[in-house]
């Protein structure tokens, strides 16, 4: 692309955007570094993490698909507590 002639062939007007899907994956991540806490600690992440055996949530590395779900359920089961 270097070796193109106009601006345009070099897509210089293109502006780099995130997409939802990536803003909701590191969205997702950072709530849950953010709660993570420790096992002893009731209500935090890492409790409900070892009571449902959830094994691909570790703090570090994540499986999206795992936290989202994970999420959606802990989110799910507090506004029925709240209820």
């Amino acid at each position: 692309r270097m070796t193109d002639i106009t601006r345009f062939d070099r897509l210089e007007w293109a502006l780099p955007v995130m997409q939802l899907f990536h803003l909701q994956m590191n969205l997702a991540s950072t709530i849950f570094k953010a709660h993570y806490g420790s096992q002893s600690t009731e209500g935090s992440l890492a409790y409900f993490v070892a009571c449902l055996d959830r094994r691909r949530l570790a703090f570090q590395s994540q499986d999206y698909r795992a936290l989202d779900e994970f999420l959606w359920l802990v989110f799910d089961a507090m506004v029925r507590t709240l209820w």
